[in-house]
């Protein structure tokens, strides 16, 4: 399968929700921030995919976002654009004007999405990887997705990793619909083993190892540099 002999130059999350970043990041491919590393919604790939090939056109407008309530513990509000389905629960802090938090989002979201626009329009070998929490896709629905973002960004080499839920899976299957498009099917979700947010993190990861991406070692040491700066930084407020 193309997408587990190919080296790749960046590995991005295409949703759903937060654990394909999650899983990313704690493995070392995560060089930089995404459009879609904490926000997310239900429904199709396609809808992710939309939203790069037509430049987040119309994404979060005033008139469609509700606010469904304040995120427990974090300090954040909980908001939805109530046309497109899209949710945020990280970035609209609580107390915070609502035309402030509108505005840090949006600036947000476009630095990364320039980024990632950059990246794609440079010729480089990058890999998204989407997470469905609930259910299958049809396999002409993934790749009738990821033709559009191809074609979208012709200048480079884009493949496809995609996670399927399949409940009580003994292991995980994998399908290869189209060259550089993988469908991995398994109980990443398993009630028994699963984080609400991450998922069956240690099926995905096993799934994820098989990847290759130049450059990852870099991230690998940064993620220690900094779990080793946190924990002389909590010895030193013990005392």
């Amino acid at each position: 399968m193309k997408v587990f002999e190919n080296t790749y130059d960046a590995v991005y999350p295409l949703g759903q929700w937060c654990a394909p970043t999650f899983c990313i990041k704690e493995l070392g491919f995560r060089s930089a921030s995404g459009p879609f590393d904490w926000m997310g919604r239900d429904g199709a790939i396609g809808a992710y995919v939309g939203l790069l090939v037509e430049n987040f056109s119309g994404f979060f407008l005033k008139e469609n976002m509700k606010k469904l309530g304040d995120v427990p513990g974090e300090g954040t509000e909980h908001w939805k654009d109530m046309k497109q389905g899209w949710e945020i629960r990280h970035e609209f802090r609580v107390g915070v004007p609502f035309d402030v938090n509108f505005e840090n989002f949006h600036a947000l979201v476009r630095r990364r999405a320039e980024r990632l626009f950059g990246l794609l329009r440079s010729g480089r070998r990058v890999l998204f990887v989407h997470w469905r929490a609930e259910g299958r896709y049809s396999p002409d629905d993934v790749v009738s997705a990821m033709r559009r973002l191809r074609a979208a960004f012709p200048a480079s080499q884009i493949d496809l990793l995609v996670f399927e839920t399949e409940k009580l899976a003994a292991g995980v299957s994998y399908n290869e619909p189209e060259p550089g498009v993988v469908i991995a099917a398994g109980d990443f979700y398993d009630p028994t083993r699963y984080d609400v947010v991450r998922g069956n993190k240690m099926l995905a990861k096993s799934v994820l190892r098989r990847v290759h991406m130049r450059g990852r070692w870099k991230n690998i040491l940064r993620l220690q540099i900094e779990s080793i700066k946190r924990r002389l930084c909590r010895r030193k407020l013990r005392g």
